[in-house]
């Protein structure tokens, strides 16, 4: 049962992943996490071999999810695992991005403002929709149904007289769904519009990350700059990056560990200062991990806990999925970014995951980031007085709690 009031120093979101997943968020002992992460890095290898758009996420998500289904392991991937990856990843990403990505942000806001307010909308609609088909109150149904800002949400929805179990399932079935099928999503319609079914009047797809890295590939060759961050660089970057991932949590930003080196690693490269990436192994390895944690996030027990509405929501999420793919590629006609780029930017949630695969899928991270930023502020600052004001105008609870069939 949820308590009533959180004890202090205690996470909303711990309480209500270990009452959803029944135990979830707990260490799994070391053994058996040596044989998921040994089991995710073959599928990671494997899924590389085999060209999945963003190898080394999508195939340790999946057989993370099938372990979660058929073992019910890993319970949780623990923290310093996973700040590290983020911090790698962040750091890593945030070296490779163009400095002068965020201009087109800047060029294309009302364009970029108008793919956030068409995706919230949709996603209010799917909260609604989702609480009349199955019998769940309309504000949980809606809070989980906000695109973005999963943490926060299901922090704030034990104040604002919401299911928190409800809210969080919903939030990370969506966050699973985005983080698996988004790569695959963007891949398929590189693949159309390669192909001369679809029109590009922007750059060709991939061309952001990869002009990125050409760039700084060049770089190695020019006034010593390194290709690879070196070795004797380490110790001061990663005090650096762990510095900036504490002053992001500090200001409460999304993904902070992930965030804060990643604007670092911008800020690096926007002063000139040369210090090289971090190695591809490091970076696939991280994204792995990502991949897990993601994974780790389903169970039986979130579908247990909503039953026919866990259904119905991944129904709403393929919907949503759609259309994020609308409106992004919308964007890339309207902005003249790659349409890598505009998809991955337009889909609704998973920012570090998404922004890694953006990474991994040539498209130009920052502007990626940038766009989930801005989606994550309207949502984080505006999206639980619209549920709460919407819920009350359609009559706060349409059926009354939550179903179990």
């Amino acid at each position: 049962m949820i308590p009533a009031r959180i004890p202090a120093g205690v996470s909303p979101e711990a309480i209500v992943l270990a009452e959803a997943g029944r135990g979830r968020g707990q260490p799994d002992g070391p053994v058996a996490l040596a044989l998921v992460l040994l089991g995710a890095t073959a599928a990671g290898w494997a899924a590389e071999r085999l060209h999945v758009p963003a190898p080394w996420l999508v195939g340790p998500l999946a057989v993370t999810v099938l372990l979660r289904l058929a073992a019910g392991l890993p319970r949780a991937v623990p923290g310093g695992f996973l700040v590290a990856a983020q911090v790698v990843l962040g750091l890593g990403i945030g070296l490779s991005s163009r400095p002068d990505a965020l201009r087109t942000v800047g060029h294309s806001a009302g364009a970029l403002l108008l793919v956030v307010v068409v995706t919230t909308a949709a996603s209010v609609l799917g909260g609604y929709l989702l609480a009349r088909w199955t019998g769940i109150d309309v504000s949980s149904g809606l809070l989980g149904s906000l695109p973005g800002a999963a943490s926060g949400i299901v922090a704030m929805s034990t104040n604002l007289g919401t299911d928190p179990r409800v809210v969080a399932t919903l939030q990370y079935l969506r966050v699973v769904a985005v983080a698996a099928a988004g790569p695959l999503l963007t891949a398929a319609l590189e693949g159309w519009i390669g192909s001369g079914r679809l029109p590009a009047p922007g750059p060709p797809a991939g061309a952001g990350g990869a002009a990125a890295r050409a760039a700084l590939a060049q770089a190695g060759g020019v006034a010593g700059a390194p290709l690879w961050i070196p070795p004797s660089h380490y110790p001061a970057l990663a005090a650096a990056a762990c510095l900036a991932a504490l002053l992001a949590g500090r200001l409460r930003l999304p993904a902070p560990n992930f965030l804060g080196p990643f604007t670092l690693g911008l800020a690096l490269r926007w002063a000139g200062v040369e210090t090289g990436t971090v190695p591809p192994v490091l970076q696939s390895l991280a994204l792995a991990l990502i991949g897990v944690s993601v994974g780790a996030r389903f169970d039986r027990g979130t579908l247990a806990l909503l039953g026919r509405a866990a259904a119905v929501d991944l129904g709403i999420i393929a919907g949503l999925l759609a259309l994020s793919t609308v409106t992004g590629y919308a964007f890339h006609l309207a902005a003249g970014v790659d349409v890598a780029t505009a998809l991955l930017g337009a889909l609704p949630g998973a920012m570090d995951a998404i922004t890694a695969a953006a990474h991994d899928l040539g498209a130009d991270t920052a502007v990626v980031a940038a766009m989930h930023l801005t989606r994550f502020l309207v949502i984080a600052l505006a999206g639980p007085f619209l549920a709460m004001w919407l819920s009350r105008r359609v009559g706060g609870s349409v059926a009354g709690g939550c179903s179990q069939r």
